[in-house]
């Protein structure tokens, strides 16, 4: 009856300092309850989120922390909702408690006076579905405003095969396709393997395949130039592994060496001699990458607040080491909200490369998936050093909203369709310096400026699809479509 007694009196005190109290009180994380995971291991869960058990934290502090959390477990793509929430625990025994207490009085601000409040954070979690079938496509025009200007469908690839996310409840990618039209090809890949339970230490591996009728040869008018024939002009064949090291949860630091044997046709090197540094046909290339990222923004996919800085440094040689190539890379963005439901945005992107022959399928800079600048969709420019300046001002239209499909209630993975709108306004500059100018390439070293309006949508499964009507420097306009699919 007394340890009864006990507990009953332990209860009301908690209840009082909960709900009387609070603004004096400390809380002490007894305990992390996880409910909706069916799938996803909880110390995957876990490791996402930056309290403890046993963390002693201000109201404000847990608040704080609780955010960051939830963004933390968005951004893993496993789960369509998050929501973590703290209450007062009831604690199962004396002992528990006791054992807290202990070290309550090894903490140095214990005998401040603060009341502490046992609680018990709660997540719950909502998760995706994570079977897709590959049956995709991509536009081998870098990008869809490109591609539906001409509508060249022979520039389609197709994938089909499977990818499987979550792999095991313990965020493990794996995909396996075959490809088919443009480019044609099998790859493989199993990725973010961890190698101990908090996700410290993982790692990926892949392996690819490709084989192309037609190639990108060079560029005429700021345009790229393709090579068609009915043999094949290029076959490639490798593999990579990447280990990634994670000592915090939004610190990343991953290195990968890939090798990947080439095989070209003569008729590219007699087009083009210096098509990738060397007139050998048969090639191997070994590449080592060094990226870092530490990344404190609230949803990587469109982030409207926090900062991103990314440096990549990239070491490739072939033909039996006579030819070099390097690169360093540098990626910064920063996002702030400024308004009610106003947000900006500013980017600066730098690269700069070395080789020691020159090499056109190493000379990517601007209109490719490195970088870009507004109203350029249609144009690449070339080069071996580049800078980009994005910015742009964002107004939040339609706060997310979330469409309910009752005849697919059934399918408890898709039937509530989320949608966010964004208007947004966006100048961008920029420049890359080319040592081997080409007289019709004029857009190489010179400045470049854009401007444009658009309208972002966003919905589940972290699809945006973007249009925009944008203007540049040479007096040209246009509308302009994009569409991010991280499902395939």
């Amino acid at each position: 009856m007394k340890k009864i007694a006990v507990k009953i009196i332990l209860l009301v005190s908690l209840l009082v300092m909960a709900f009387v109290g609070k603004a004096d009180a400390k809380i002490c994380i007894s305990r992390i309850s996880i409910s909706g995971n069916k799938t996803t291991k909880n110390s995957v869960i876990l490791r996402e989120i930056s309290i403890k058990t046993g963390s002693y934290l201000s109201i404000e502090g847990l608040e704080e922390k609780i955010t960051d959390s939830e963004i933390n477990l968005r951004n893993t793509s496993l789960f369509n909702e998050v929501t973590i929430t703290y209450e007062p625990d009831t604690l199962s025994d004396m002992a528990t408690f006791c054992l807290f207490e202990e070290e309550i009085k090894k903490m140095p601000r214990h005998n401040t006076g603060e009341q502490i409040i046992f609680c018990n954070l709660k997540v719950n979690v909502t998760e995706r579905w994570y079977y897709w079938p590959l049956i995709g496509l991509k536009l081998e025009d870098r990008n869809l405003s490109s591609w539906l200007k001409d509508m060249d469908f022979n520039k389609i690839t197709f994938d089909a095969g499977i990818k499987i996310d979550n792999v095991w409840g313990l965020n493990h990618t794996l995909s396996l396709s075959g490809r088919f039209g443009y480019e044609k090809g099998v790859k493989f890949s199993y990725e973010d393997i961890s190698l101990d339970p908090k996700g410290i230490n993982s790692f990926s591996i892949g392996a690819y395949s490709k084989f192309n009728k037609t190639i990108n040869a060079g560029c005429v008018d700021n345009k790229p130039v393709y090579v068609k024939s009915d043999e094949y002009l290029e076959k490639n064949a490798g593999g990579y592994i990447t280990y990634i090291y994670r000592p915090e949860i939004r610190v990343h630091h991953r290195i990968t060496f890939d090798y990947n044997y080439r095989r070209i046709n003569d008729s590219v090197l007699i087009l083009k001699k210096d098509y990738y540094g060397t007139q050998n046909l048969k090639n191997h290339e070994y590449s080592l990458q060094y990226k870092f990222s530490f990344d404190q923004r609230d949803y990587s996919y469109f982030p409207t607040t926090g900062y991103y800085i990314g440096v990549n440094a990239k070491g490739t040689t072939s033909d039996n080491f006579n030819f070099w190539y390097g690169r360093i890379m540098a990626d910064l963005q920063y996002y702030k909200k400024i308004g009610n439901r106003w947000f900006w945005k500013t980017a600066i992107k730098l690269s700069t490369s070395f080789k020691n022959s020159n090499a056109y399928i190493y000379d990517r800079a601007i209109g490719y998936d490195m970088a870009n600048v507004c109203g350029y969709d249609l144009y690449v420019i070339d080069g071996q050093h580049f800078c980009t300046f994005n910015n742009s001002f964002r107004f939040l239209l339609l706060p997310q909203k979330t469409i309910t499909l009752n005849f697919l209630r059934a399918l408890s993975k898709f039937y509530k369709i989320p949608f966010t709108i964004y208007i947004s306004a966006s100048a961008d500059m920029g420049y890359v310096h080319n040592r081997y100018p080409a007289g019709t390439n004029t857009l190489q070293n010179s400045y470049l400026l854009g401007a444009a309006i658009g309208i972002d949508i966003l919905t589940y499964y972290d699809i945006i699809f973007n249009i925009s009507y944008a203007y540049t420097r040479m007096n040209e306009g246009g509308f302009f479509f994009g569409l991010k699919t991280p499902i395939f």
